[in-house]
């Protein structure tokens, strides 16, 4: 082979030897495998890393790898995850003060979320908190939080060398506890805190005014929160009315000036509110224990206390529910199962009193409410059973007054009127009262007690009523009284009054009182009188209004007077006999 052939070999070799990513031949000489056929990874052309199982990672022992990982994933929301990893790290590295901040720091993040969410589960189911966080409570959470500032505080306290890293998240660290405590109320904690902080030499112009600010308002709450440990150093049920006025004093100022959520001064506010009488502070320990509950779902006691509340109240159904909420906890818990018993008890009574009422079947009725009243007698002197003296009135005593009233017990009535009058200074109390005493005749006692009310309550428009009744009542006991004649309430429907007035027709009638006939005469003429007016609606309205609805100086027939002696009915009973020139009948249609 001549030079110039072998040249073109040479070259046409070169030309066809693969050469690398640097564009050098293959060093060995030896031919390449082809390269693999990509046209299924079309989407595995990236340079990132495998993706690592979470239970792999959790298992992993490199504090650095986890600790990213747990950002990751706290960048995402996803907590319960970032949880996990934080808390393998601290097992890891338990004396690094780092991984505790980063889980109080998470903690934190998560308190935020919920505090967002305000209680609605759909928003927290979404929220990847996990099972772990969802059971915890606010107290437990805050807990947490402490615990893990406690931990990281004294590890940086103990290391001699602490740079001006450490020394940031020491401040950071103190300050963040410091605020925990004030806001759980351990006023003793933040002012330790507040007091080491402002101490310290290198802190800045702001800082040092900040942390000192706080020194004299935490004073403050140590001295008061030393007044209320003194105030309730007693049991609760031998504290005077005074004694928890000052303690919702007390600890709604410390709500105020710290900003606190504790659970503890909460609850001691509650209790207080329930041991006053008044509706407005039995509506406000209402408002305190939906806060417990909502801070603390799972403890019972603050559903029995809820549910006493809305007892004390009167709102019957809403106080059987908190007690199964807290029975659905535990069937033998028994505040729940004791409060549960009673309100089904009263509302039984009183479901079964308004039936007798509907059915004018007022001996039965009086039964029902005495009962009634006896089960909130016994609540009442329980040590945390307070219903209100205005709950109490109309649940019970004002319906009592009435029924007994209409059952013609006017000397019960007026006892058990009084004593609902004195407790409750109402006109919706005086009314009932005032119609009792007219029942047994006192129609000036009757008169005064509504006088006496009105002074308060000008504008209660049926008070203005009732006086005008009375007043009537009054001027009608000077004169014939139509309802002593038939012997009927002047509550009595129209078929009270027509029973009424047939009975006492056959007992006065002449015919059966032929040895007094001239009283049975006049008897008989104003019962028919009676009855002519009382069974007219259109007259009984103008007569109980005090109006002269008989008015004989007209001399006319009818309505205006009775020129024969008698109304327009006929009584006939068999045939008739002739007495004084008159002849009765009976026709009782």
């Amino acid at each position: 082979m001549n030079r110039l052939s072998y040249l073109i070999l040479l070259v046409t070799m070169l030309c066809v030897i693969p050469t690398n990513v640097h564009g050098q031949g293959n060093p060995g000489g030896q031919a390449q495998p082809p390269p693999p056929n990509n046209s299924n990874n079309n989407n595995n052309n990236n340079n990132s890393p495998p993706q690592v199982s979470f239970s792999d990672l959790l298992s992993s022992t490199s504090v650095g790898d986890l600790r990213r990982h747990a950002s990751n994933y706290l960048a995402e929301r996803s907590y319960s995850k970032s949880l996990k990893l934080y808390s393998r790290c601290i097992s890891l590295e338990p004396t690094n003060a780092q991984n505790y901040l980063k889980r109080f720091k998470l903690y934190k993040r998560v308190q935020r979320v919920i505090d967002g969410a305000q209680g609605n589960a759909a928003v927290l189911k979404g929220m990847k908190l996990g099972q772990e966080i969802n059971n915890l409570s606010e107290e437990e959470l805050t807990n947490r939080m402490i615990d893990d500032l406690n931990s990281a505080i004294e590890l940086l306290n103990g290391d001699p060398e602490s740079d001006k890293k450490s020394l940031k998240s020491k401040i950071e660290s103190y300050e963040s506890r410091a605020e925990l405590h004030s806001k759980n109320l351990n006023c003793t904690g933040a002012l330790s805190d507040y007091t080491y902080l402002s101490s310290l030499p290198s802190l800045t112009p702001s800082q040092s005014q900040k942390y000192s600010s706080e020194i004299p308002k935490l004073t403050k709450c140590v001295d008061t929160l030393t007044l209320l440990k003194t105030l309730t150093s007693q049991p609760s049920s031998q504290s005077s009315e005074t004694v928890h006025k000052r303690v919702i004093e007390f600890t709604s100022k410390l709500f105020s000036q710290m900003s606190t959520t504790s659970i503890d001064l909460l609850k001691l506010r509650a209790s207080s509110y329930l041991h006053l009488t008044d509706k407005d502070s039995t509506y406000l320990a209402v408002t305190d224990l939906g806060t417990l509950i909502k801070a603390s779902p799972s403890t019972i006691e603050y559903y029995e206390l809820r549910g006493n509340a809305y007892f004390n109240l009167g709102e019957i159904d809403v106080a059987v529910n908190h007690y199964k909420s807290g029975l659905k906890m535990d069937p033998e818990d028994k505040g729940c199962k004791r409060g549960h018993k009673l309100v089904k008890g009263l509302k039984k009574k009183l479901d079964r009193s308004a039936e007798s009422e509907n059915l004018n079947d007022w001996d039965k009725a009086v039964t029902y409410l005495k009962e009634a009243r006896s089960i909130i007698e016994n609540w009442n002197a329980d040590q945390e059973g307070r219903m209100s003296a205005e709950v109490r009135v109309g649940l019970v005593f004002n319906r009592l007054v009435e029924a007994l009233t209409r059952s013609n017990h006017a000397d019960e009535a007026i006892q058990v009127g009084e004593e609902a009058y004195q407790i409750h200074n109402h006109p919706d109390t005086a009314i009932p009262l005032s119609r009792a005493y007219i029942l047994a005749e006192r129609y000036q006692d009757g008169l005064n007690i509504l006088k006496n009310t009105a002074n308060n309550f000008r504008d209660h428009p049926s008070l203005q009523q009732e006086i005008q009744k009375a007043e009537a009542a009054l001027k009608q006991s000077k004169t014939k009284n139509y309802y002593k004649i038939l012997d009927v309430s002047r509550s009595a429907d129209k078929t009270s009054i027509k029973k009424a007035y047939k009975k006492k027709a056959l007992e006065w009638h002449p015919d059966k009182n032929a040895d007094n006939a001239e009283k049975a005469e006049k008897m008989f003429m104003d019962i028919a009188e009676a009855y002519e007016v009382l069974g007219d609606d259109e007259l009984r309205v103008r007569y109980d209004r005090g109006e002269d609805v008989m008015d004989k100086s007209g001399g006319g027939g009818g309505r205006g007077g009775f020129p024969g002696g008698f109304p327009q009915q006929h009584f006939r009973h068999g045939g008739g006999q002739q007495r004084g020139g008159q002849q009765f009948h009976f026709n009782f249609g």
